[in-house]
Parts: C-alpha cells; structure tokens; sequence
C-alpha cells in the first residue's frame, strides 16, 4: 500500500540492535530484517504472523531493517512500535504526519484496532519522542494500490462496490496511492473524504467539478442521497476551503448517472 511505502522511505531503522533487556527475542527474516520483541509478552507464532503482513505490507526495505513490538495492557491494551530515529526524523512534521498514519494501519491491518503507540527512540529503545496512540478509523479494501477505508457505519460490500466503481471510472491512479475514506453520517448523508497533497487547493473549476463527482456519486452509488465530499491531508483532516456539500441543483442536472467524464484525469490547479 502506498500508505506504508512513503513512511518506509522517512523512517530508517537500526539494521542490528545489541540484545536488550526489554526486547531480548528477535525473529531474523529475510534480506537481513528483523523483528525484536518479548516472547513472555507476544508469541513467537504472532510476531511471525506480524512479520509476514509488515514484509507483505511493504515496511521492510534495502534502508528499513529492524523494528521493535511491545504490548503493554494496563491502563489500557496498547501496542508500541520503536522505531530507531539516527537522523533525527522526529524533529520534521512530515515525519509525524506519516508516522501516524503507520500507526492507524497498524492499529487496523495487525492489532485488532488496538491503539498503536509510535515511539522514535535510540539504537538502545530510549524512547526520544513518543507520539500520542492513534487507533484504527476504518477498515480498508485495497485495489490495484488504491484504498478504501470505511467504518461501521458502512459495509465491506459497500466499501468494494465504490473501490470497483472508481477503478472502472478512472478515478483510481493506474499505479495505486489514491486512498478515499467512505461513512455515512448519522443524518444519513453520505461523507466521501479524497486524500490529497499539500498542494491542493480550492478553485472554482475543482468546486464545480467537485459538485458533479459527488451528484454522480450520489446517483450511482447512493440512491438519491445526499453527498459530501471532503478534500483532506494523510490524516483525513479537512484542507481549507475543502468541503463541498451536496447540491440538490447539480444533482438534479445529471441525466445519465454513469457519466465517465467526470473521473477523467483531472486538470492541477493553477
């Protein structure tokens, strides 16, 4: 997933760690990666289930070799994730940013919406920035590298029909990276949040073509009702000026609810 593989390109790992007291076991995998961990705290049979979904997933990398799993469950059952910071990556917003979203996948894709807790630390597990825990908002549906996240307001049939939907309508990017996040409101609108770059911004031709994506979205996929679409960063937090809310006018312009245009590449703002 895209997800994953931008913050393996941020986050570099300690390729061999000295035995420590806190993690003394690691399972050696592959290309020289490493998990280190406490078998008294997580089994050797999880940590290689952990294992094969992080290599799977993309975490291991020629730069990113070693991580360290703890589980701790008083106050609360938490997992933290060490990541060995030798370059002082902590002290850059952008490395934050991605480190939290690591963590809400992790929270989804391996611990069973657990909270994850990320820790930047020393080659020793000195913790040199702890994050605040991020949980799970969604579960995801992947296709072709494009995802999906969807809550329990919506289903796992939903979350494909729209995955499928936008593949077939170009919307997805041919190489993966696009994510969209699905949920409907407890007003029963439908919330269709787009991840994008820093670099979004809100014109006028994005707001009328934005208007027409959520009118098709709201015939095609949602009988009818209403649409929100909400423009966000990585951590689906809203961009300014980027909410377009539902207009009954648009939707009512469009004549055939399988209108491709609409998910044609679209044009970057001047």
């Amino acid at each position: 997933m895209k997800q994953i593989a931008i913050i393996t390109t941020v986050l570099i790992l300690l390729v061999s760690c000295t035995k420590n007291a806190q993690f003394p076991n690691n399972q050696a995998l592959e290309k020289g990666n490493q998990v280190f961990y406490d078998n008294k705290v997580i089994s050797d049979s999880l940590i290689s289930s952990y294992s094969n979904i992080l290599r799977t997933e993309g975490i291991f990398n020629e730069t990113v070799k070693t991580i360290a799993i703890d589980l701790v469950t008083s106050p609360i059952k938490m997992y933290k994730v060490y990541i060995v910071d030798n370059a002082s990556l902590h002290q850059k917003p952008e490395n934050i940013i991605e480190a939290k979203v690591l963590a809400r996948i992790l929270s989804s894709d391996l611990f069973q919406d657990n909270p994850v807790e990320i820790i930047f630390s020393d080659d020793t597990f000195k913790p040199i920035k702890t994050l605040e825990p991020e949980k799970s908002i969604g579960h995801r549906v992947k296709l072709d590298g494009n995802d999906v996240v969807y809550n329990s307001s919506f289903t796992i049939e939903g979350a494909y029909i729209v995955a499928n939907y936008l593949k077939d309508n170009g919307f997805f990017k041919p190489n993966g990276g696009q994510s969209v996040m699905v949920e409907i409101s407890q007003r029963g609108r439908m919330n269709f949040y787009i991840v994008t770059e820093d670099s979004f911004a809100m014109n006028e031709q994005k707001f009328i073509e934005t208007q027409k994506f959520g009118a098709i979205i709201s015939q095609v996929l949602y009988s009818g009702k209403p649409v929100d679409v909400v423009y966000t960063n990585r951590l689906l937090k809203p961009r300014p000026n980027g909410i377009v809310f539902f207009n009954p006018a648009t939707a009512a312009m469009i004549v055939d609810p399988k209108a491709k245009e609409t998910f044609a590449t679209k044009k970057s703002p001047k």
